[in-house]
């Protein structure tokens, strides 16, 4: 179930279109002696969904391989455009991308988007890696040779969350709240579909507009649901939360993939979060494998003002590095279609888990349930790890 749902967090950003970094000091750049590498990243730079350390976890990727002497000998050299959330924005940031002939792009992070440059993507032959994650962005559906999926798909996580809340709650009732973008959409019928499976016969289910502002008449008709889902945006989800908990509703909430940020950028009150848990994309703060960990030491290092690591989606940390072992597993060809023939059997174990190409183009097939609590991020708990294969074809 891939849709999309963005890690992106609610506060302002400047809004230069790209900004080109060259990551790693003169001593690093030394050392690289082959010609830079390039990869662009489209993300949400601007706006009330952009985070301000979005560019975090690409750069501390890009300095580390700097400072290791490059990707086979090339520097890693990154740039930033702003997608924002919207099809249109997204073509504009990738012509923009494109016109420099990048060696890969990260990003967008809209399945919307990725349907909307498509036609973009593939003329380049770019290997893009997509931070999406519904069925719009498939390869059954896209027929992208040069594009991958590296976060875990809503297929998977909403197994997840559906297989969490009943096996903990046993709910008779359970209540759906969605806005109408295309990704939340998918995960909560993903969720409706996988609840009625395991038994659940009664469901609430309302859909708002995207950015909708007061979800009051959404958030009462939730009263008489045992648990209740959310799906949007962080700054929608944090909305949602903060409404049931004004209206004295009290049932076990699962969030979306992004809603950490609802903790990190206080976006709901922490007592309204003392019983509600999300599906990360990745969650690094809460793993305990040796990647994870040494990805967050590494993050919290460069970055000690930060909060916790996994505010923004740490896949494009892992992307980065994808990028570079796949030059490297080329033998040092940074040609597009060396790069994704290697991405096509690259296997490798990464801060969010591990990779590993499947028939669709996702990367990677792991999800979790994390437990937010009211302690804030300190306190966040892992609760539950889903391994799967590969997509069923019943899910496109």
């Amino acid at each position: 179930m891939r849709a999309i749902r963005t890690l992106a967090l609610p506060l302002a950003m400047a809004s230069a279109l790209v900004l080109s970094v060259v990551v790693g000091g003169a001593a690093d750049a030394a050392s690289a002696s082959k010609s830079p590498i390039t990869i662009a990243y489209l993300g949400i730079l601007t706006g009330p969904n952009a985070s301000p350390t979005a560019e975090n976890p690409l750069k501390l990727a890009a300095d580390e391989i700097n400072a290791r002497g490059g990707a086979d000998g090339h520097p890693v050299k990154l740039e930033f455009y702003d997608a924002n959330i919207t099809p249109q924005q997204a073509v504009t940031a990738t012509q923009k991308a494109l016109a420099t002939n990048p060696t890969a792009i990260i990003g967008p992070l809209v399945d919307d988007q990725v349907q909307a440059t498509a036609q973009l993507l593939k003329q380049s032959g770019v290997p893009t890696l997509g931070l999406t994650s519904g069925p719009l962005t498939d390869y059954t559906n896209i027929h992208l040779n040069n594009f991958f999926d590296i976060n875990p798909i809503d297929y998977n996580t909403a197994q997840a969350e559906a297989k969490y809340v009943y096996t903990k709650y046993k709910p008779k009732t359970v209540g759906l709240i969605y806005t109408q973008d295309a990704a939340s959409t998918a995960s909560a019928n993903f969720i409706e579909e996988f609840l009625k499976k395991d038994g659940v016969k009664n469901f609430i289910v309302r859909s708002e507009a995207d950015g909708v502002t007061d979800a009051t008449t959404a958030v009462l008709a939730m009263k008489p649901a045992d648990a209740v889902f959310v799906n949007s945006f962080p700054v929608t989800d944090g909305l949602l939360i903060t409404e049931l908990a004004q209206n004295g509703i009290t049932a076990p909430i699962m969030g979306a993939q992004g809603d950490n940020a609802v903790q990190a950028f206080k976006l709901a009150p922490a007592s309204a979060m003392a019983n509600m848990y999300y599906p990360p994309y990745c969650d690094p703060d809460v793993n305990t494998t040796t990647q994870a960990k040494a990805f967050t030491s590494a993050y919290k290092a460069a970055y000690p003002s930060t909060s916790q690591t996994a505010v923004d989606d740490p896949a494009t940390y892992d992307g980065v590095y994808l990028i570079a072992k796949a030059i490297q597993a080329a033998d040092g060809n940074t040609s597009h279609s060396a790069i994704v023939t290697q991405l096509e059997k690259l296997q490798y174990q990464g801060a969010c888990g591990p990779y590993k190409n499947d028939s669709e183009h996702v990367m990677i097939n792991q999800a979790q349930i994390v437990k937010l609590g009211s302690n804030g991020p300190s306190g966040k708990e892992l609760m539950a790890t889903y391994n799967f294969g590969s997509i069923p074809a019943s899910a496109h």
